[in-house]
């Protein structure tokens, strides 16, 4: 199943889903044809069956139902690295570092305890130093708090 995509996956559950090629490509705003391609075309990467006709609908079998499982997992999934990127990006989640110099020891721990309950997937760390500790002088560390 290497090369497999999300969208013969996703074709596939549409059919089993609906029991129908036709209702299936309306899910998917697509042509009846090309569920028919999608589902062909991965029934030939798996060497088996995926759906069978039983009546008027169409049903999984039951390699067709572990993949129509499958892909409820690789949803979820998706749909978890979504909202992870998401906390990211609005910095909601990831890792901060503090440089606090002496000075700022005072006020400092209310200000990063203020920071780390407005967001607590953030890890952070701090460390504190003088202005004359060489890292400070140096630069590799931002030495500033808004």
């Amino acid at each position: 199943m290497r090369h497999v995509t999300l969208k013969q996956l996703r074709c596939l559950s549409a059919v089993i889903a609906t029991g129908s090629v036709t209702r299936a490509a309306a899910v998917m705003n697509v042509t009846p044809p090309a569920i028919t391609a999608q589902i062909k075309s991965l029934e030939d990467q798996v060497g088996m069956a995926l759906v069978e006709r039983v009546a008027e609908r169409f049903e999984a079998t039951p390699a067709g139902a572990e993949i129509a499982g499958t892909l409820t997992k690789i949803e979820t999934l998706l749909s978890e690295c979504g909202d992870a990127l998401a906390e990211l990006r609005d910095a909601g989640a990831g890792k901060v570092s503090f440089g606090v110099i002496s000075t700022a020891r005072y006020f400092a721990p209310y200000a990063i305890a203020a920071f780390q309950k407005e967001r607590p997937r953030v890890a952070s760390a701090s460390r504190s130093a003088t202005a004359n500790t060489p890292s400070v002088r140096s630069g590799p560390t931002r030495w500033t708090l808004p």
